[in-house]
């Protein structure tokens, strides 16, 4: 029987997923490599969510929880993301895991706090790298909505919002 693969996502601005394309095969799903390249330059990424639907013949269909996505930026070599923060997965469960690109030198810091403003998470760091990678321990963090703020020396470079399951 015929299957079919359908990629939507969801930005934050949407209220419902979109699709942005469709897969057909006559193989088993097991052997089936999909590729897909989305566009994100003039979107907040930061807010992008993916699902994927699986159709099998005329009376299945399933939601795909166990999908790889492979991020990867693309830009000309001379563009600059200064400040970049990208955080993810959102919403986050165990673990949040963060990416700054940001070429100053100095004492990094992170700090997470939530609604109410109380800060929940403090991890300080020299910079290593031009791009730092993070892994935060955010299980023991109720559900809700959360913000995670940059700084370099002291100084808020920016913030982004997360959710916790």
């Amino acid at each position: 029987s015929t299957m079919t693969i359908i990629a939507e996502r969801k930005l934050s601005s949407d209220s419902a997923f979109k699709i942005l394309t469709l897969f057909q095969s006559n193989q088993s799903f097991s052997n089936q490599h999909f590729s897909y390249l989305d566009h994100l330059s003039n979107l907040d990424y930061n807010s992008v969510r993916y699902r994927y639907k699986m159709i099998i013949g005329n009376d299945t269909t399933y939601f795909l929880d166990s999908t790889k996505i492979d991020l990867s930026i693309a830009c000309n070599s001379d563009t600059v993301f200064e400040n970049e923060l990208i955080v993810y997965p959102n919403p986050a469960s165990d673990f949040l895991t963060v990416s700054i690109n940001n070429k100053e030198e100095g004492l990094y810091t992170l700090v997470i706090t939530n609604e109410s403003g109380q800060q929940i998470h403090i991890s300080k760091f020299p910079k290593n790298q031009t791009r730092e990678l993070k892994t935060i321990n955010c299980s023991s963090f109720s559900k809700g909505y959360y913000f995670i703020s940059f700084y370099i020396n002291g100084k808020k470079k920016t913030t982004r919002k997360f959710f916790k399951d």
